[in-house]
């Protein structure tokens, strides 16, 4: 077929009838008679259709091969000419699908076509295995060890199934508590190619080496940590001797590697993070200049986070990804250091308009969670992330901070009382002075 990458339609009859099926490319397509007004009549969907001729190319004379079956039909060697035709829509051994033209978005595997409960979903480059033909623009496949149903429009059949080829092996995504696994260029620190959802399926391609497997992502030659790959079948020849020696490496070093965004472009707001994209309820908010952690590639404009301790979504429009990754330093400490000892006021916000949450002792230890910010230091105050001025945190505790430092305090305190209190005396005894040239009034 030559459809420029679209699916080819399957009618009741030519040129307006009812669409039947689609056909993805590449799909071989059984003719039942020769073309007509440029329309094959053709088998779709278990019964008869019409497709558009332009879009088919004939790789045998359909109809050479057809014509003598009826008067063998007669004949002992009718059999073998019905196997054929069966096992060339039902394939006798396992056939997979690759997920494609997705546009990086993943694929759902649904327990029925079109609207039917989610299973799971599939990365771009996933192996799918298919349960049957195409039917009505949808493959019958197994997703999250269940039967389930594709789009035809975005999964590419080979002609050739993996599971024939000697020595190809597959490898499920598992143990990442539902998080994505990132496929890379090279191990540990290599460009991240794709993330896979959790039960995607890869190809491996070599055994296990350092805690890494050689594998097919995103079309590519890739890598993925052994740690979260669970190879079914016979693994290749030398994988096993390979294996052995490096199970400590694969459990030692983890992954090790995250990447991060940077928080820009919010006219000094904070940027929320959601459970879900667009409307999902608010987890925390990052002020700008934060640094936050990337689980995945943006999809629909955006950005799976980590955030708060969870899973969130942040707007793709608020976040810069240098293309890099480091690894992650960890919160730092800093310290209450006032003017006067008093107590610091954390805001929700990076600005006096934010609401209070608490307020921080003098001296008090405070946990900053990223980079300050137009005067703004991101902190955790009150068991939430909140944010504390700049100009009120130190690196160091503060000079005499402690009991004789507390009791000094309490002294200064005491006479800058009594000072305020003989200044207003002062006030009051100028004030009710008796002026030049005027007389007290006398009291009745």
């Amino acid at each position: 077929m030559t459809t420029s990458g679209l699916n080819l339609r399957c009618r009741t009859e030519p040129v307006s009838g009812t669409v039947i099926t689609s056909f993805p490319p590449g799909t071989r397509v059984e003719i039942t008679g020769p073309v007509s007004n440029g329309w094959y009549p053709v088998r779709c969907a278990s019964q008869d259709g019409w497709a558009a001729a332009e879009f088919i190319a004939l790789d045998s004379t359909p109809t050479a091969t057809v014509t003598p079956v009826t008067p063998t039909a007669t004949t002992t060697p009718v059999t073998p000419t019905v196997t054929a035709t069966a096992t060339a829509t039902t394939p006798s051994t396992t056939t997979f699908g690759t997920v494609t033209n997705t546009g990086g978005a993943t694929l759902r595997c649904r327990v029925a076509p079109v609207s039917g409960e989610i299973l799971t979903t599939f990365a771009p480059g996933a192996q799918v295995e298919l349960r049957g033909p195409v039917s009505n623009g949808w493959y019958p496949v197994r997703c999250a060890g269940q039967d389930g149903f594709v789009s035809a429009q975005y999964l590419t059949v080979s002609g050739t199934p993996p599971t024939t080829t000697p020595g190809i092996t597959f490898g499920t995504v598992t143990n990442t508590d539902g998080d994505n696994l990132r496929c890379r260029t090279a191990p540990v620190d290599g460009s991240v190619i794709v993330s896979l959802e959790p039960g995607s399926r890869v190809e491996v391609r070599g055994p296990v080496a350092s805690g890494w497997y050689p594998v097919r992502c995103g079309g590519q030659n890739g890598f993925v940590s052994a740690q979260y790959l669970t190879v079914s079948g016979t693994p290749p020849p030398t994988a096993t001797a390979t294996a052995t020696p490096v199970t400590p490496t694969a459990t030692v070093t983890p992954d090790p590697v995250t990447t991060f965004g940077t928080v820009t472009n919010t006219g000094g707001a904070a940027l929320r993070c959601r459970v879900a994209p667009v409307s999902g309820e608010i987890l925390t908010t990052f002020g700008p200049g934060a640094r936050v952690e990337l689980r995945g590639p943006v999809s629909n404009g955006w950005y799976p986070v980590r955030c708060a301790g969870q899973n969130g979504f942040v707007s793709a429009e608020y976040l810069t990804v240098d293309g890099g990754s480091e690894p992650d330093p960890g919160p730092t400490t800093g310290f209450i250091d006032t003017a006067g000892a008093v107590r610091a006021n954390c805001r929700t916000q990076p600005s006096l308009s934010g609401a209070i949450i608490t307020t921080v002792a003098f001296g008090a230890e405070v946990t900053i969670r990223g980079n300050a910010s137009a005067g703004w230091t991101p902190v955790r105050c009150g068991n939430q992330d909140g944010w504390i001025s700049s100009q009120l945190i130190s690196s160091q505790p503060p000079t005499g901070f402690g009991p004789v430092a507390q009791m000094d305090r309490t002294v200064r305190a005491a006479n800058v009382t009594r000072a305020r209190r003989r200044s207003r005396a002062a006030a009051l005894v100028t004030n009710n002075a008796v002026r030049p040239g005027k007389q007290r009034p006398t009291l009745r």
